[in-house]
């Protein structure tokens, strides 16, 4: 029996934990131990899990709580927000890790956007790399793209790879080379269909695609019934619910800690409201419309199965997904700098003239089933039993 960390240490919504959890879950089933360190241990209230739990290091100004105020313009920004650009900071922060590592003396760490402990084990702990592809820039360019060119950035890659020679001399550890370095490991997986990778012109052979089967059903009924996946926090969102309550046909949501009174209110609206998130299949059978902050699992599911998306994003990470939706004419983007009631206005209007949206979905997710996407999770449990073994 080997020990294994699963670590997460940043990113908004369910999608890195989901994904961990799927992979120690097998893991789990070959008898090995499993340790799952994340940024917030409230968010496995959502799962069914056999682990041992712990709260990672994590810098306190982290991006969870600074990207708004932040347009940040690329992974090295991202890097910045999580305490690169401190060697004081980033010291304290890659000790933490140290210590868990000599507590727990894992045999193998899986990384799901943990670059403070991918540093940490950076050539002493075998380290496979599960995440999307923005938290997996390329390894072949000198350095990494800006995303948003017309950003500038927070701070100079050069002096976060002179932060990190600081931190890594005293413990005797070797300089990375480039920053995307911290993302490397004994093997990486980008865990999404490649219409959805924010490096896709310049991204060489890698192991991509989708970590599980995706479906293939989608309501095929007339009457429109969307789900709508949404964040508490987002700017205005009971003034937005308000108008959307309104609309015509069936709707369903999922607005993990709502407040009793929101939840009431769309109840009482006719509205359906999960408590927890359905599954894939009720998902993609029972709606013709989803309704997101463009998180990578659901952006997946929908493109996939060809139902419409639109898409209210809070992150760069999930503008960029936004962004790629829209070019492929399959979801539509909603600037969440708008007033609440505008936001609701174009949902609406983009309900009601949802057939061409459709139609290009259908197209889509005909043109991915035809290439028939390999999954990625036997893959990886064989990197991991390789390692072990």
């Amino acid at each position: 029996m080997a020990t294994i960390i699963l670590a997460w240490e940043d990113g908004k919504g369910l999608s890195h934990l989901s994904r961990l959890l799927e992979i120690g879950t097998r893991l789990f089933a070959q008898g090995h131990c499993i340790y799952v360190i994340v940024r917030d241990v409230t968010y496995l209230q959502w799962f069914k899990h056999d682990f041992k739990v712990l709260a990672s290091p994590v810098y306190q100004h982290s991006p969870a709580n600074t990207l708004r105020k932040h347009r940040i313009g690329g992974y090295a920004d991202y890097l910045t927000l999580l305490g690169f650009n401190s060697v004081k900071n980033l010291s304290q922060l890659i000790n933490a890790w140290d210590q868990l590592f000599h507590l727990i003396k894992p045999d193998l760490l899986i990384c799901d956007n943990a670059p403070l402990a991918s540093l940490a084990a950076f050539n002493t702990l075998p380290c496979l790399q599960v995440s999307n592809g923005f938290n997996l820039p390329p390894l072949n360019l000198p350095t990494l793209p800006r995303l948003r060119p017309d950003v500038p950035p927070l701070a100079r890659e050069e002096v976060l790879l002179e932060n990190i020679l600081r931190v890594q001399i005293p413990r005797k550890r070797p300089p990375l080379r480039q920053l995307a370095d911290i993302t490397n490991g004994h093997t990486r997986f980008v865990c999404h269909l490649p219409e959805l990778d924010p490096y896709y012109l310049s991204r060489q052979s890698e192991h991509t695609g989708p970590l599980l089967p995706l479906p293939f059903a989608s309501n095929s009924s007339n009457s429109q019934h969307f789900f709508a996946y949404l964040s508490a926090s987002y700017p205005g969102l009971d003034d937005l619910l308000v108008k959307i309550a309104e609309s015509p046909g069936q709707g369903s949501f999922f607005i993990p800690n709502a407040s009793s009174m929101l939840k009431k209110f769309l109840k009482q609206s006719g509205k359906n409201v999960y408590e927890n998130l359905p599954s894939i299949s009720e998902i993609t059978t029972t709606h013709n419309l989803i309704i997101h902050h463009g998180g990578l699992t659901l952006a997946q599911l929908a493109l996939h199965a060809g139902l419409p998306q639109i898409l209210l994003p809070l992150s760069l990470e999930t503008d960029i997904i936004s962004y790629r939706l829209k070019e492929q004419q399959v979801g539509f983007r909603i600037d969440n700098s708008q007033q609440p009631y505008e936001i609701a206005d174009q949902i609406l209007a983009t309900m009601q003239g949802l057939h061409l949206l459709q139609e290009w979905s259908t197209f889509k997710s005909q043109e991915i089933q035809q290439r028939n996407c390999f999954p990625l999770m036997d893959s990886i449990i064989a990197a991991s039993n390789e390692i072990l073994n």
